[in-house]
């Protein structure tokens, strides 16, 4: 399905300065129309109340593949559509509390899809264009149903 599993940032890279323009360097230079909420606790919370899955992104600072997934893939129309059937948190690498509560990572961006009890479905990481990341939205919803 997706071509572009393989293309996240590791921990190395953070030294490594992006070789993208300076503008894309920081998310505040793009309009953000994703709801994300900044905490896991409140993420689970909302998602048992609600009864909806939930996805956890966890990006770095600098790290370009987590800054084009959300400018290209996480803006368009149709996968902000798909986004609301689910609660979205959004946390950073950096963050020592938010990752004791999440499986083992090296590389981001990387996605945590949970169910509303809590349950682990599956992980994605790396960049994914919009078709392929609305594939695999689909196949997700598939195979929960």
């Amino acid at each position: 399905m997706a071509l572009f599993w393989s293309i996240g940032c590791d921990n190395q890279e953070q030294s490594i300065p992006p070789k993208t323009p300076k503008k894309l360097t920081s998310q505040k230079h793009f309009v953000d129309h994703v709801q994300w909420i900044g905490s896991i606790e409140e993420g689970f919370k909302q998602a048992k109340a609600t009864g909806k899955n939930l996805i956890i992104m966890v990006d770095s600072e600098g790290c370009r593949w987590c800054i084009k997934i959300e400018q290209e893939t996480f803006n368009d129309p149709q996968v902000l559509k798909k986004f609301d059937n689910y609660i979205m948190v959004k946390v950073s690498r950096e963050d020592p509390q938010s990752r004791a509560k999440l499986p083992e990572f090296v590389h981001v961006p990387i996605m945590f899809f949970y169910q509303a009890n809590g349950e682990l479905i599956d992980d994605l990481r790396g960049y994914y264009t919009v078709e392929d990341f609305l594939g695999y939205l689909q196949e997700l919803e598939d195979y929960l149903e």
